[in-house]
């Protein structure tokens, strides 16, 4: 797979190309915005992996570029990821938190790529999630592959926990509100969380 990793620190940047290079990727390295935002413009790009705060370039404008071109992105950040984050007009497909282990970016390049692929949806109550733009469908609320993972945990009735799970809840409730659906995400005493609607 061709990825575009773009990063400040050279040391990072030099030690994480060594990586997906080493798992068969093709990656161009760049460490600032204006060389990322023009090899994205110009180059088969399949993957965007960036740092939140790359120099010269609002991280908005970067996946807003990767979006329009349909490239999937997964942002490593310094912080826990929150609410907050999960709510951004400009959300790209996954967060990556620092610290983090070798396997820790295999398998979110895995699941964020392998998104990508999948031309299919899921029914979430009246809404879809169409799984390959990380999106719900036919709305321009973006998805994180977590987000959408946790939907198909609760569709199959599987048990969710944990502080990721409550932060992505939260924010899907609030997506759920935005787009004015009944569906909400409602923890029950000894059943653990799930879906209902209306009045359920």
């Amino acid at each position: 797979m061709k990825i575009l990793l773009a990063y400040s620190e050279r040391d990072l940047l030099q030690g994480l190309t060594g990586l997906l290079k080493m798992d068969g990727h093709e990656v161009q390295s760049v460490f600032d915005g204006p060389q990322a935002s023009a090899l994205l413009a110009r180059s088969e790009t399949a993957l965007l992996i960036t740092e939140e705060a790359l120099p010269g370039i609002r991280l908005e404008q970067l996946l807003d570029a990767a979006e329009e071109k349909r490239i999937p992105s997964v942002v490593i950040t310094r912080h826990r990821v929150t609410v907050s984050h999960l709510l951004q007009a400009a959300l790209p497909s996954a967060f990556l938190p620092l610290p983090f282990l070798p396997e820790d970016l295999r398998r979110t390049v895995a699941d964020v790529s392998g998104r990508a692929a999948e031309a299919r949806r899921i029914a979430v109550g009246p809404l879809s999630v169409d799984v390959q733009s990380f999106r719900f469908a036919g709305t321009s609320v973006r998805l994180t592959a977590g987000e959408i993972g946790l939907l198909e945990q609760l569709d199959r009735g599987d048990r969710v926990g944990g502080r990721a799970a409550r932060t992505r809840i939260a924010a899907l409730n609030e997506k759920f509100r935005l787009l004015g659906s009944p569906v909400r995400i409602e923890y029950e005493m000894e059943k653990g969380y799930r879906m209902v609607t209306g009045n359920d």
